[in-house]
């Protein structure tokens, strides 16, 4: 290994005379002065790549510094930082940001799990291992942060030779030194850098041009070469004699495809003159790894047998049918075929299967269909056309095509394993294929970029199709492009004329020149006219044509000094320099006095601005279209000023919404505890939403549950909520407390109970945690059942199937359900506050009611919740009464997640000891 080391840096040695070249005068001048300075580098004592002659040369020699090197280790590495002035190679860290500033990335590096005997595929597979790293392992510290974001628990052990627990898991940086081939990679997301103190940063540039110019791509290549070596000489070790002598007597790799396959697997690539695909990519590193030159060709299947057996002139062969009498290596790829259907295909009964022609799936489809039940074609664009007219019913396909989604199903039909065929005599090249395929560590890439280079190849066919098609129509298309142009400009012409046709108010494209003035003040406001789509209904667009007419004058004639435009429909907006008292006093005499809406029996309503010179025009309009959608969707008064209360709100309520549609990281649950008044133990908990955004700090329920269900997020944060008490659930059974007579309860929103795949999100959750829903009840409003009641039953049962219980949450609290109490499969019933709240306000027909209605619950064989528990009197009579549970600030505000699992710990334990 030392004699291939001096080779290659005597190879760099002679290639490296050059020396920096400074790009100015400037650049000279920085360089010229800190070549008078001495700089002392540290570099790591481990360097199995020998990276620091690199760095060396890039430093010393090519740009001639001045420089002391410094071997250091990295259990030393913190008491020399103060003796050093710069540090390398090494990867960031948020101690060494504190005090050096890094280079660009030298070397991407990545960190292994691997073992000789044990299987590894995930990270959470580690949880509970020891895992073996080196004394000279610089990644610890980040390692161990991967593993808490995993919440994996391991122990790390540090040894001074890795090769010695090869058996075991051991962390390492280079994998190709330890020969095995069991493991993954964990990316890191620093590269190695070189870090330099504060002081020195005037040198970072030269650095980094420095590696962009040459010396990035040397070591990279560097090390490229010597991980080839290294496992092609990993690779040799595992041969035994026989094999190493079949690859001694052989000098040439004759691989024979079926011209049949037409598919990623393997091609003839016209653009590249060569065999393309999985198959052939995988065999040109195969066949470097072994030492063998490739030569491959095509041949019918029919005649590569006879070949194979009476002239043995191939040694492998990739068919879509193998035959008996040839040997099969392992799998070294499962080919995804594919079913494409329409998505709108209810009327479609064309069972007729399109494939392309002499494909590879052209052949498989014949193993399971006849011949009139497949149709095959020339291109992709033949069969996607013929789908889409309903000539056939479905597309099998075996290449990554691109089409629109949305149209589209995409099924996976079968997974068809690719494997190489050898002559039945021939077992001993078999295995040493099988053994080199295992030592490509690149595999994955070669099959992702086999994959991306056949779809770009589709791509450029189609292209090459299209242009015989568009020289054709080439002079048509001209002609046509010129008549749609002198259209459009037609079009647009008559567009750009400043007058509403019909009010002859300026219009839409006078108002966007308008508001580009953002230089005087005065008062924005829109009307609109209530109810005007039935005027057109019941009366006609031409009646309805008038009434804008006369409406426009109206506005023109009664106001001064205002400009109107006509937007569009029964929208007129208005800018006054007037005060906005003028415009209101203007609009509640036309309200009162003018005969013009009391004849065509319409009113309208107002929204309003005062624009000032903080406000742009376009901001004050919004703002007035605020305020218009709030006066109309109360209907208390005509019309309403948007005050800077107004904007600052709905201000706040943008910043609410922005903030929910980038993310939901800010919502969290809490947890109210629930007590049996009989025992005075906690029986169970309802999990609630609480939001804490990093820029508004803590949102009230009341302000962020509104703007989530008006804008469709309450879904998403019912079941961030149903999640977070999964996982609460699941975490107490995990340190095995006994939950036999607790519950977790959360809400269901309306929106959240009607969506399509609530039942379906429900189960995929409860299999995700390995959880029953026993330990859950699912909290519902009465007005759930304003909709569809047979299918919120339908849905409840399954709920209870699932083991949930189902509780009606705030009962008289809105929609009344006492009649449909008999038929609803629940559990439970939550008294409203409200209903505590009303004794307060008269004790005796207050007690009265609430009495009654809990009698009529326990005929029921309905338990019984009292909710807003909040004073001492209220938990007494509720005692008294005979109610068994409740729940209220009285008794326990929400809680964290932390604080309800040590209570709940503690309430359970002193359970235990009481039994």
């Amino acid at each position: 290994m030392k004699k291939i080391y001096f080779f290659i840096f005597f190879i760099y040695a002679f290639s490296f005379g050059e020396v920096y070249i400074p790009r100015n005068n400037n650049e000279k001048k920085t360089l010229d002065n800190l070549r008078k300075k001495e700089f002392t580098i540290g570099i790591f004592n481990e360097d199995p790549y020998n990276v620091n002659y690199f760095l060396k040369d890039l430093l010393s020699n090519y740009l001639k510094l001045n420089i002391n090197y410094k071997t250091i280790t990295n259990s030393h590495l913190e008491s020399i930082l103060n003796e050093i002035d710069g540090i390398g190679i090494i990867n960031k860290t948020d101690s060494l940001n504190n005090q050096f500033i890094f280079t660009n990335t030298i070397l991407e590096k990545s960190l292994f799990i691997v073992s000789q005997e044990k299987n590894i595929k995930k990270i959470s597979d580690l949880d509970n291992q020891s895992i073996y790293i080196s004394t000279n392992e610089l990644y610890e510290n980040l390692f161990k942060n991967i593993l808490n974001t995993y919440n994996v628990n391991t122990s790390l052990i540090k040894v001074d030779n890795l090769n010695f627990y090869k058996n075991e898991f051991i962390l390492t940086s280079y994998p190709e030194l330890y020969n095995i081939n069991k493991g993954f990679k964990i990316p890191l997301i620093n590269g190695a850098s070189l870090g330099l103190k504060f002081k020195f940063k005037e040198l970072i540039p030269f650095i980094n041009r420095a590696l962009d110019l040459k010396y990035r791509k040397l070591i990279n290549s560097h090390i490229l070469n010597l991980n080839k070596k290294i496992i092609k000489n990993n690779f040799f070790l595992t041969l035994n004699d026989d094999e190493k002598k079949y690859l001694e007597q052989h000098k040439i790799l004759k691989v024979a495809y079926d011209n049949n396959l037409n598919s990623v697997i393997a091609y003839y690539s016209t653009y590249n003159n060569k065999y393309s695909g999985i198959a052939p990519n995988l065999l040109e590193d195969i066949s470097d790894l072994i030492n063998l030159e490739l030569i491959s060709t095509s041949i019918q299947a029919n005649k590569y047998y006879n070949l194979f057996n009476i002239k043995n002139d191939i040694d492998i062969f990739l068919s879509i049918n193998n035959k008996n009498n040839l040997i099969l290596s392992n799998c070294i790829y499962d080919l995804p075929i594919k079913i494409i259907t329409l998505k709108k295909s209810n009327n479609n009964t064309n069972n007729k299967i399109g494939v392309l022609k002499n494909s590879f799936v052209d052949k498989i489809v014949h193993l399971y269909e006849t011949n009139e039940n497949i149709a095959t074609f020339d291109s992709t664009d033949d069969l996607f056309r013929s789908l889409n007219n309903k000539s056939i019913g479905l597309i099998l396909s075996a290449d990554d095509v691109h089409f629109n989604s949305d149209d589209y199903n995409v099924d996976l039909f079968k997974s068809v394993p690719i494997k190489f065929s050898f002559n039945n005599d021939n077992e001993i090249l078999k295995n040493i294929i099988n053994k080199a395929e295992k030592y490509l560590n690149n595999k994955d890439e070669i099959i992702r970029s086999a994959i991306n280079e056949r779809i770009l190849e589709n791509r450029q066919a189609l292209i090459k199709n299209k242009k015989t098609k568009q020289i054709t129509y080439l002079m048509l298309g001209i002609l046509i492009l010129l008549l749609i142009l002198t259209y459009f400009k037609n079009k647009m012409n008559k567009n750009m004329k400043l007058k509403d046709p019909l009010t002859s108010l300026p219009n839409r494209f006078a108002f966007d020149k308008f508001c580009k003035n953002n230089n005087f003040q005065g008062c924005c406001f829109i009307v609109d006219l209530n109810n005007f789509k039935n005027i057109n209904d019941t009366l006609g667009h031409k009646i309805g044509d008038l009434i804008l007419k006369e409406f426009s004058k109206l506005l023109l004639t009664q106001f001064k000094n205002t400009y109107f435009f006509r937007i569009s429909g029964d929208e007129f907006y208005g800018f006054s320099l007037e005060k906005s008292e003028y415009i209101t006093f203007i609009f509640e005499n036309l309200k009162k006095y003018n005969p013009f809406f009391k004849n065509n029996n319409i009113s309208f309503s107002v929204g309003l601005c005062l624009k000032d010179l903080n406000l742009t025009t376009l901001e004050a309009f919004k703002y007035a279209d605020l305020a218009l959608f709030e006066i109309q969707k109360s209907k208390l008064e005509f019309y309403k000023i948007a005050t800077n209360d107004f904007i600052l709100k709905k201000h706040r309520e943008l910043t609410i919404l922005k903030n929910l549609q980038d993310n939901l990281d800010g919502i969290h649950s809490v947890f109210q505890p629930k007590i049996c008044l009989k025992t005075n133990r906690i029986i169970g908990a309802e999990a609630l939403a609480r939001y804490t955004s990093k820029e508004l700090g803590v949102i009230s329920p009341m302000e962020f549950i509104p703007i989530s269900e008006t804008n469709n997020f309450v879904t998403e944060i019912d079941f961030k909520i149903i999640e977070e008490s999964f996982i609460f659930v699941k975490n107490q059974l995990n340190s095995n407390l006994s939950l036999d007579n607790f519950k977790i309860s959360f809400n269901l929103s309306i929106e959240t109970f009607n969506n399509c795949d609530f039942i379906k999100r429900i189960e995929e959750l409860l299999k995700k945690y390995n959880i029953s829903g026993y330990h859950f009840e699912a909290e519902i409003t009465e007005s759930i059942f304003i909709s569809n009641t047979d299918i919120i039953i339908e849905k409840l049962h399954v709920l209870k199937k699932l083991g949930f219980e189902v509780s009606i949450d705030d009962f008289t609290a809105g929609h009344c359900t006492a009649r449909l109490l008999p038929l609803l499969p629940i559990d439970t019933i939550k008294f409203d506050k409200s209903l505590l709240d009303s004794i307060k306000e008269n004790k005796d027909k207050g007690m009265v009611v609430y009495k009654h209605l809990f009698l009529l619950m326990k005929e029921l064989n309905l338990k019984v919740v009292a909710e807003g528990v909040e004073s001492k009197n209220q938990l007494n009579y509720l005692k008294e009464l005979g109610v068994t549970f409740a729940q209220g600030y009285y008794i326990s505000k929400p809680l964290s997640n932390k604080v309800t699992s040590i209570f709940l710990a503690t309430e359970l334990s002193n359970s235990t000891q009481n039994k």
